[in-house]
């Protein structure tokens, strides 16, 4: 490499045409900045002796990617049907960067939590929505997930208080105890 260090490697080193090579790049031991290095390939006898490939390789600091609120609560009942849609606010350091976002339950037995778009862009919003149809009164848990292609996606806890009409109380009666 011309600008110095091992962060370039080529496997095998040696080999027969046709065939390929794989070519490696280890930035983590790296300061921040621009490097530059050459695959060189060279066969006895042909007349193109020998290629040079130039490789740049810029070591950059990682976007750094948040999302808040960094955990949802919806509380339901029947009676008052779905709970109002919350949104998470997704938001990067630097340039914008792309995301994916996924909904699952850990409770329920029926996929009762949503989120809308699948996919976007930073910064940019999630809408998370619930649906309590087909569930019994508890408490639900489940998770968004924002994937941007980082090391560790963002997973923003989701809790669901509902009660059904079926688990109210029923007045029976009303008793009048006011004495004039």
């Amino acid at each position: 490499t011309a600008s110095g260090g091992s962060w370039l490697t080529v496997t095998p080193s040696t080999g027969n045409t046709p065939g390929t090579a794989q070519v490696q790049v280890s930035a983590s031991t790296l300061p921040l900045g621009s490097y530059s290095g050459s695959i060189i390939i060279s066969a006895s006898g042909a007349s193109n002796n020998p290629q040079v490939i130039p490789v740049t390789l810029n070591v950059i600091t990682a976007p750094v990617v948040t999302a808040t609120p960094t955990s949802l609560t919806f509380n339901a009942t029947s009676a008052g049907g779905n709970p109002a849609a919350q949104t998470i606010t997704v938001q990067s350091s630097g340039s914008p960067i792309t995301f994916s976002t996924s909904a699952a339950v850990s409770s329920g037995g029926v996929q009762w939590l949503s989120v809308t778009p699948q996919t976007g862009s930073t910064p940019g919003t999630v809408t998370v929505s619930v649906n309590t149809s087909g569930l019994q009164s508890g408490t639900f848990n489940g998770t968004v997930t924002i994937n941007t292609g980082l090391p560790t996606p963002i997973t923003i806890p989701v809790t669901l208080n509902f009660n059904s009409a079926a688990n109210a109380p029923t007045v029976n009666s009303v008793t009048n105890a006011a004495n004039f």
